[in-house]
């Protein structure tokens, strides 16, 4: 399998992702060039900044949702409130969930944010960190902007973090 990511560059800052597609290897013909669309999948829909600290010794880790930016509203008046959610998947349940306040009005939120976890090294290594974007639209309704997941061995492995992460929505 060949997997084919692409981005847009950016010189100041980190590539912002757009899309990826899975290719396999046993369908491609040596020497022979071919030209075909393939279907990106997933597609990026803003980028969220997270400091990510786990402590080995307390087993805690502490998310700190920074802020986000160029989220992309999906109500036709353009307005977006939005706001973070948090679950340590697989685990959908409200044990794991956690969330931001949400921000009125902005594509670019910040939040300055610190949610916290206590993990179990010994089962939790093997779980993964869903951080998600929702527009608050009122009482009853939240629409999905974008998320990114981020295992926890990585983290565990890293112990510190501070970077922005795609946010990428299947439509």
């Amino acid at each position: 399998m060949l997997q084919v990511t692409l981005q847009d560059h950016d010189r100041l800052s980190k590539n912002d992702f757009l899309g990826q597609v899975t290719l396999n290897l046993n369908d491609i013909q040596p020497n022979v060039r071919t030209e075909k669309w393939y279907d990106l999948g997933e597609s990026f829909h803003g980028n969220i900044k997270l400091q990510l600290k786990y402590d080995d010794t307390s087993h805690e880790l502490a998310v700190t949702v920074k802020e986000a930016k160029d989220l992309i509203p999906i109500r036709a008046n353009g307005v977006v409130d939005p706001y973070v959610k948090l679950y340590l998947l697989p685990d959908k349940k409200k044990a794991s969930k956690q969330k931001t306040k949400a921000v009125k009005n902005s594509t670019r939120p910040t939040y300055n944010e610190t949610l916290k976890y206590t993990l179990n090294p010994a089962t939790d290594s093997q779980r993964v960190l869903q951080v998600s974007v929702w527009d608050n639209e009122g009482s009853f309704s939240h629409d999905p902007l974008g998320q990114c997941e981020i295992p926890l061995s990585v983290i565990m492995e890293e112990h510190s973090m501070s970077e922005w992460f795609a946010l990428v929505r299947d439509d």
